[in-house]
């Protein structure tokens, strides 16, 4: 089946947004922190590539290259059939504890999540930038241009107490006035935070001022059993 086809299979998710904090204890979300520093072999990027950011052009956009590893991932060049197209990251023995917050909030909300269903796991690493780009943000976008957006979930966990917060808009990427972007929520990063929403939400990350460093964990994924819980994630 092609990934396209099985995504579309699942109702439309709720368009809201959740923040729940401490989603791991005290002493999970430190070795998140060890193991985000020490233990991930950082790739250099841009913060949208691989994503319709290309598509949004906003006045209060910057950009600036981040490092950034995948832990989990489907395979874009076998679409075709989804069994193989979802499959580990290979190479580094610590990978697991990246999950732990993903793990920690289905638990929380109560529904399944098949393996096949995890669509992307990625670390993310922002170094600090220049103070002219305080209430900037970088490039808006989703996370996947290629299937449909209202049927997937995006999560982001906030490994480091840091600034640089997470702009969440209310147009989506296929609206034809999104490039006229208005904010619907501002989450500020917090050690422990993960935050929730609908995977075609126009979205954007920002560098620290203040700090050194804003480690992020993102996730995409689709909720095994989304039809019976769907109407509950947000209640």
């Amino acid at each position: 089946m092609d990934i396209r086809n099985y995504i579309n299979q699942f109702p439309t998710l709720p368009d809201e947004i959740s923040v729940y904090d401490n989603i791991v204890s005290n002493e999970v979300s430190s070795n998140i922190l060890y193991n985000s520093i020490y233990n991930v072999n950082w790739n250099l990027g841009s913060s949208y590539f691989g994503s319709s950011g290309e598509n949004i052009n906003d006045n209060k956009t910057y950009e600036q290259l981040q490092f950034s590893e995948n832990i989990l991932m489907f395979n874009p060049a076998n679409t075709e059939d989804v069994g193989s197209c979802f499959m580990p990251y290979k190479g580094n023995p610590y990978n697991y504890i990246f999950l732990t917050p993903l793990i920690n909030l289905i638990s929380k909300l109560k529904f399944n999540l098949q393996f096949q269903n995890i669509m992307r796991c990625k670390i993310n690493l922002q170094t600090r930038t220049l103070s002219q780009n305080k209430g900037k943000f970088n490039k808006p976008h989703t996370d996947f241009d290629f299937v449909d957006g209202r049927r997937y979930l995006t999560a982001i966990y906030y490994v480091n107490d840091c600034d640089g917060d997470t702009f969440i808009f209310n147009e989506k990427v296929k609206e034809e006035n999104s490039n006229k972007l208005s904010v619907k929520k501002i989450i500020n990063p917090k050690k422990g935070r993960i935050v929730l929403f609908r995977g075609d939400s126009i979205h954007a990350g920002s560098n620290p001022i203040e700090s050194n460093s804003r480690f992020v964990i993102n996730y995409n994924f689709i909720p095994f059993n989304i039809e019976e819980t769907g109407k509950k994630l947000w209640a």
